[in-house]
């Protein structure tokens, strides 16, 4: 009993003085289930360790919404269970592998073998979502592309004359002497195969970053510049920011540099360059030095040297939010057959700067972590910091067969509808709906915002030729916008808008992601005459 106790007053006088929180990564491939398997974990797990990323505890995970986390104790070090989980990231590495050789040709045009290859089975498509435990917001999704990675899918027999024969595909005719011929030469080179394999199976897991994604949601402020020197060629000289040690600056680290700008009464962060860590060193506990990839730097020196205001970040969450006017905001889900379906419309949703994404569907994974905050172990943490502060959803979007709608969780109301049909070229050529389009549409009638003008930058002769806008919803998902003036007609009592398009506008150049500069393509004289006028106008997104 005295151990325990001593054991429980050090914990307390520990987290009393930290008050830390971790990570919990839930794969949906365990370790123990075959040998590539256990390669392909365990490299995501030494890329993520490599980039020292914050306490982190991993489990497997299913898209049971019923199923608990199981802890991967050989992934676990002697920390774990010592610190309570605040977030939590899916990954669904959609891997599998067919330990069976299967084969493939080169051919010329006359049916000769040039090359042979053979391959195991295989498929890989990882996606993720990372949420807020205590909320249920959705802090990232995201697909990675895997054709981006540009690793070697077939092992080379390089003498497959040698094993069989001439026209080894002519022989697969004939499967008993193929087979023979196969078992000779898996005797000879199934080594050097399954080393190209597990080599190949490395790369895929050290090309999944999650230490970067963990990291970035970490971030609570933006880095500042502490010291910027140049050298005795006022060229790039050295680097500090004003990060403590606490924040974990660390070599392969990517960061964007950010210079705030003015547009019209207000002023915004924009981009200046990305540019990942060659080099980090603690200089002390409130600043580091930071030496950054070579292609960076020209931007980043004339940025540097123009005296406006640079901040640093992992997180362009961080970024959006400070440049976010004061709109409201709507808390919103998308509503799909499984955890990981709509990705691409949850996507779209969290760029959108006055949408909140809450993910509902997993409870029991929630229950499994937050159950923690409450128990004996984690007694010294200030239970109003972590108690249940799970928010209601307002909106629910979701897909249907010809667009989108988007319902009203209180009254159940629809309160977006787009529809669309498929489009085509001479009635051959059909394409989908564009979901970007309609989320949208639908979010600047949900939330009754517009697109709106800052400043007029170029008129000529009574026209309005190009203009710096500010959208809510960002310019990534736009591109032709509808210029539409509004009139009010009373029909049998009521008062009903008409709209009426006069002009197009085009988003030409995005400076921050919610400011753009927008060139007229039509409707130049009309949309000058409007605001004289003081007509009521709105931009619209069509198909």
């Amino acid at each position: 009993m005295k151990s325990q106790l001593t054991s429980l007053l050090v914990l307390v006088t520990v987290y009393a003085f930290s008050q830390n929180f971790g990570t919990a990564v839930l794969m949906d491939t365990a370790p123990n289930k075959g040998e590539f398997n256990k390669i392909f974990v365990q490299a995501i797990v030494e890329k993520y360790n490599n980039q020292s990323p914050p306490h982190t505890e991993f489990y497997t995970w299913n898209e049971n919404p019923e199923s608990n986390p199981e802890p991967i104790e050989a992934l676990n070090g002697e920390g774990f269970g010592t610190i309570p989980i605040k977030q939590a990231l899916y990954l669904d590495t959609q891997f599998s592998f067919e330990k069976t050789l299967k084969t493939n040709y080169q051919v010329d045009t006359l049916g000769n073998v040039l090359r042979m290859f053979v391959y195991y089975p295989h498929k890989i498509g990882p996606r993720l979502k990372m949420i807020d435990l205590p909320t249920s917001e959705v802090i990232a999704v995201y697909a990675f592309d895997t054709k981006d990675w540009g690793i070697q899918e077939h092992y080379q027999v390089t003498d497959f004359k040698k094993y069989f024969g001439d026209n080894p595909k002519l022989l697969e005719r004939n499967r008993k002497v193929f087979n023979e011929k196969m078992k000779a030469f898996k005797k000879a080179e199934l080594k050097r195969i399954d080393e190209f394999y597990t080599k190949k199976v490395q790369s895929y897991g050290k090309n999944i970053d999650l230490a970067r994604l963990v990291k970035a949601s970490g971030d609570k402020r933006l880095f500042k510049v502490d010291e910027f020197t140049l050298d005795e060629k006022d060229k790039w000289g050295e680097l500090y920011l004003d990060a403590k040690s606490t924040e974990n600056i660390a070599k392969g680290d990517v960061l964007s540099m950010y210079q705030l700008s003015k547009y019209g009464d207000f002023e915004m962060y924009t981009p200046v360059s990305g540019f990942s860590i060659v080099e980090v060193t603690q200089a002390g506990p409130d600043r580091t030095k930071a030496v950054p990839s070579v292609f960076a730097k020209k931007k980043m020196t004339e940025a540097l040297q123009s005296g406006d205001e640079i901040v640093f970040a992992r997180s362009t969450a961080l970024i959006n939010e400070a440049n976010r006017r004061d709109e409201p905001m709507k808390r919103v889900q998308v509503k799909g057959e499984c955890f990981m379906c709509e990705l691409y419309l949850e996507s779209i949703l969290l760029d959108v700067a006055t949408t909140k994404l809450i993910e509902r569907n997993f409870d029991q994974q929630r229950s499994y972590f937050t159950d923690q905050y409450t128990a004996e172990k984690f007694m010294d943490f200030k239970m109003e910091a972590v108690q249940d502060k799970q928010e209601g959803v307002e909106v629910i979007f979701e897909k249907t067969s010809t667009g989108m709608k988007a319902t009203d969780v209180q009254t159940g109301r629809i309160v977006g509808l787009e529809h669309e049909e498929a489009s085509g070229v001479g009635g051959l050529l059909k394409l989908p709906p564009n979901r970007k389009v309609q989320i949208v549409n639908m979010c600047m009638d949900i939330m009754n915002k517009d697109l709106e003008i800052l400043e007029i930058t170029k008129e000529k002769k009574g026209k309005i030729k190009e203009f710096l806008g500010y959208s809510a919803f960002g310019f990534e998902n736009i591109s032709t916008l509808y210029i539409m003036k509004i009139t009010e007609e009373t029909v049998g009592g009521r008062t009903v808008e008409r709209e009426e398009e006069i002009g197009q506008v085009w988003a030409k150049r995005k400076k921050t992601n919610t400011i753009a500069e927008v060139k007229v393509t039509k409707g130049e004289k009309e949309l000058q005459q409007a605001l004289d006028n003081g007509d009521k106008i709105r931009f619209k997104v069509r198909y």
